[in-house]
């Protein structure tokens, strides 16, 4: 039987590109390191804690923040836009656990700018309401598929801005009450374009790299002050900001998206 059996093994193909075999190694290694968490890692609440969202007025930050309230934290919420930032805040509040003890704070900043003294001011007045932040969530960032050529280079800078130097903003504010209070844990999300390069997301991809590299080099000087880094890494997520990106993804992207369905923000933030 073994020997019938061998040649047919030995020329057999496989109907995947190689970049489909890298996408399900992440995710099983993803789901080890996930498993391995719940055993052997540490036990975390949210209830009555304080977590902080960025990009948190639509998609997936707001997803996030709706979860937290609903676990009993007190939540704030950062973003550009205020009408938008205070209908994520009533959504927010609905979903609270406790309504009569959990806040729901926003704070209007921009995280990726180049000063950031008006962005510390307002994570600082955010905490001394609220107390520092035990969950940061580095969730601001866009997306603008190209062809590499065919785009702008100033897209690439926003991206790079936005994507990476917003979330070391953000961190950099926050981190030093985290360490003093000893702990907490700073998450980053970056994206399964953060995992492996896909056509037509090549500086994308790059800002998304970069949030991962930052990520794994931090969680080594956080450990010993008690904050734990980690890094989210969706895939499609049926947001407002997918739908911005469908407009300028070359074909190929498309045909590489379209190979599963975007999953919903909701399950993300689970």
């Amino acid at each position: 039987m073994e020997e019938s059996l061998w040649p047919h093994y030995a020329t057999m193909s496989f109907p995947l590109e190689p970049w489909a075999y890298v996408l399900i190694a992440a995710v099983a290694l993803s789901l080890a390191f996930l498993v391995a968490a719940m055993i052997f890692g540490k036990r975390r609440t949210l209830n009555g804690k304080h977590v902080l969202i960025t990009g948190g007025s639509a998609g997936i930050g707001l997803a996030m923040a709706v979860e937290a309230a609903k676990r009993g934290a007190d939540v704030t919420i950062v973003a550009r836009n205020e009408r938008k930032l205070q209908e994520a805040k009533g959504q927010i509040e609905s979903a609270r656990k406790n309504a009569d003890k959990q806040r729901v704070r926003t704070v209007r900043a921009d995280v990726a700018a180049a000063d950031t003294s008006s962005l510390d001011s307002a994570l600082a007045a955010a905490t001394d309401e609220l107390g520092p932040a035990y969950l940061l969530v580095n969730n601001a960032g866009t997306s603008i598929p190209r062809r590499f050529l065919e785009a702008d280079p100033s897209e690439a800078r926003f991206m790079m801005d936005l994507n990476y130097h917003g979330s070391l903003n953000v961190t950099r504010a926050l981190l030093p009450a985290m360490q003093r209070a000893g702990d907490g844990v700073v998450l980053f999300v970056s994206s399964q374009a953060g995992f492996l390069g896909i056509y037509g997301l090549a500086t994308y991809s790059g800002s998304k790299y970069a949030v991962r590299g930052f990520a794994e080099a931090l969680a080594m000087e956080t450990r010993p002050f008690g904050v734990d880094v980690t890094v989210c890494c969706p895939p499609d997520t049926d947001t407002p900001g997918f739908e911005e990106e469908m407009k300028t993804k070359p074909e190929e992207c498309k045909i590489i998206s379209g190979s599963g369905s975007p999953m919903s923000a909701e399950t993300i933030a689970k």
